[in-house]
């Protein structure tokens, strides 16, 4: 318990004061000693109280609260504890704060618990917490409370005793998703570079502004009285790139939860997915100091070790940073899938031009029921479908599977 400190109660204050102001008309008339008794008894029974609340206070502990535990989402976590009242008083009344933070660590929701205690008794509590959206949160005690005799005044200590929940995502069946297969029968070399630029494509195209002159198909070029561009292999294995965007629009709290739900679970899937149909998969993602990251994408666990927290930001530039990078990798996956709640025409480009480099782009854009309309994001939705880019718009976490199979 940390330290603590005292809390008083105002209505019973205000009784306290009038009690006060009656027991001092005596000693204002009389101006003795027996006129003074009432308001110096009043006065020691105040002392009185205090005294014993403070030492009460002191004798209670709590107990079983602790470590960390994990759920899937929607699921209901059971919490016990257990406050001992250690002391040879009477506890005449006590509150216990429980609370429940949301995934930005805010305060989500708190439940008082009001119990007396004899000495050296102890008393069980036990409830369950419903956690509806993904991420991590914190279930404890916030404090305990011990009233006073006469109730005017309390004695809480601040409490450290709480425990970690993880909510983990759901995997939903991606059965029909389109991914690209073409290189499963290629080389296990493949993937390294090549010292014979020469082989190391699998067609050609016209020569665009900004691509590379060392790409350029010299040869085929002075036949066809055009420039000609390589297309390499710059996606040497067939497995897949999952890039997850969790910053949010300016949403509610209650909707930027959904948004990250239904991207971390579309990640989750995704990862399932992979596994199932026998392929590799990574995670690309921005840590908490900015830079690039790549990490295997294995179970929700390691996913949500790993997936940073939802955050509320206007643009999505994280999202469009992590794309740049993966246009300028030459050797990846064949196969790319976006999750993000954020979209913007620069965003949309940059997918186009990995469709363009043969990438097979998959796109999962969360958008919950009742969202604001986010009109850069809309114009970025039109261009991609006009685009033929495979897409989804997923509209919550429960229906990722429907989308994507249907």
């Amino acid at each position: 318990m940390k330290r603590a400190r005292l809390v008083v109660s105002p209505g019973r204050a205000a009784l306290l004061a009038a009690a006060a102001v009656l027991c001092a008309v005596p000693a204002a008339v009389l101006n003795t000693l027996p006129g003074y008794l009432p308001i110096l008894f009043l006065l020691f029974l105040c002392a009185l109280s205090l005294a014993y609340a403070v030492i009460v206070s002191r004798g209670l502990r709590c107990e079983g609260l602790g470590g960390e535990e994990s759920c899937f989402r929607g699921d209901s976590v059971p919490v016990s504890m257990r406050v001992v009242n250690a002391s040879k008083l009477v506890c005449v009344g006590v509150r216990a704060e429980c609370f429940t933070t949301d995934a930005f660590g805010g305060v989500r929701s708190s439940e008082s618990l009001r119990f007396t205690l004899a000495p050296g008794e102890s008393r069980d509590f036990g409830f369950d917490v419903s956690l509806d959206h993904v991420g991590r949160y914190t279930v404890g005690l916030r404090s305990l409370r011990t009233s006073a005799l006469l109730g005017v005044v309390s004695v809480e200590r601040m409490s450290s005793f709480m425990k970690t929940v993880t909510v983990l995502p759901r995997c939903h069946d991606l059965g029909r998703l389109a991914v690209s297969e073409t290189v499963r029968t290629e080389s296990v070399y493949a993937n390294r570079v090549s010292t014979a630029d020469s082989v190391d494509y699998s067609g050609v195209r016209e020569y665009s502004i900004g691509d590379p002159i060392k790409l350029i198909h010299w040869n085929l070029s002075s036949h066809t009285g055009n420039y000609m561009t390589k297309l390499l292999e710059s996606y040497g294995n067939n497995s897949m790139t999952v890039i997850p965007c969790t910053v949010t629009p300016d949403y509610d709290a209650e909707t930027a939860m959904e948004a990250f739900d239904g991207v971390s679970e579309c990640c989750a899937s995704l990862g399932m997915f992979a596994r199932n149909q026998g392929m590799d998969a990574e995670l690309l993602y921005e840590d908490a100091s900015g830079e690039a990251v790549r990490s295997p994408l294995a179970g929700t666990e390691e996913l949500m070790a790993i997936l940073p927290g939802p955050e509320n930001e206007s643009g999505c530039e994280m999202l469009e940073r992590m794309l740049e990078l993966e246009c300028t990798r030459r050797y990846s996956a064949s196969n790319l899938a976006v999750c993000t709640s954020v979209l913007s025409e620069y965003a949309a480009k940059q997918i186009m031009e990995l469709q363009r480099r043969m990438k097979s782009v998959i796109l999962f854009y969360v958008r919950p029921y009742g969202a604001p309309e986010q009109s850069a994001a809309d114009r970025a939705v039109r261009t991609l479908r006009a685009a033929d880019i495979q897409m989804y718009v997923i509209p919550s976490a429960d229906e990722i599977g429907r989308s994507a199979v249907l």
